[in-house]
């Protein structure tokens, strides 16, 4: 789907009202840390009201959406540094999309720079990926999916090194969604929230 059509989609269903959320202190920006209804469009809003107090919300956390088979769409627009740095769920923070195999549409945030291990595991219905930066920022960010290795025998006589027996490239399963789904390229994430409940 293109990315005007799905602006005009979108854009005016409200954000999920079901978000749990965690702030781990009253100036920090909030995180999600999943939904506790079957919403078939997640849409986090940029901000949110937690103890009467007004914060930006930054991501969300490991297993977030977890085997989540409802999730059709993911729509979010800001990872904040304090808390994932420039890595969508690497790390300490993947998971977080596993499972969700009726997963259809997801935005990036141009702030991306790494996609962890298993990040879109068994997502095989992912179609389209709107992402925020250009197609020479997508070819800059580390997917993984695939590692180097190398396998050594005897230390050769006389030299410091060992033989080479076996060399190869091994592919790792969970993100082969992202390269079968269409990526569209410099899509302005905020088109996306034209509704005043989402946006502050």
């Amino acid at each position: 789907m293109k990315y005007s059509e799905y602006t005009e989609l979108i854009k005016d269903i409200p954000c999920t009202e079901s978000l749990r959320y965690f702030q781990y202190k009253s100036y920090w920006p909030a995180i999600v840390m999943g939904d506790n209804g079957s919403s078939e469009i997640i849409k986090i809003p940029p901000r949110t009201v937690i103890n009467g107090n007004d914060v930006g919300v930054s991501g969300f956390t490991t297993n977030a959406f977890k085997d989540n088979t409802n999730i059709t769409d993911l729509i979010f627009t800001r990872l904040d540094p304090v808390f994932m740095g420039p890595v969508l769920f690497c790390g300490s923070f993947s998971g977080a999309l596993s499972g969700c195999n009726n997963l259809r549409r997801i935005t990036i945030p141009r702030s991306i720079t790494i996609i962890g291990k298993g990040t879109f595991n068994n997502c095989n219905n992912l179609e389209d990926i709107y992402y925020e930066g250009s197609v020479e920022d997508w070819k800059k960010i580390k997917i993984t999916h695939e590692k180097y290795e190398v396998e050594f025998g005897q230390q050769l006589p006389g030299m410091p090194v060992c033989e080479k027996i076996d060399e190869r490239l091994v592919h790792i399963p969970g993100n082969d969604a992202l390269f079968t789904a269409n990526i569209h390229f410099n899509c302005n994430l905020m088109e996306l929230y034209s509704s005043e409940k989402c946006v502050k």
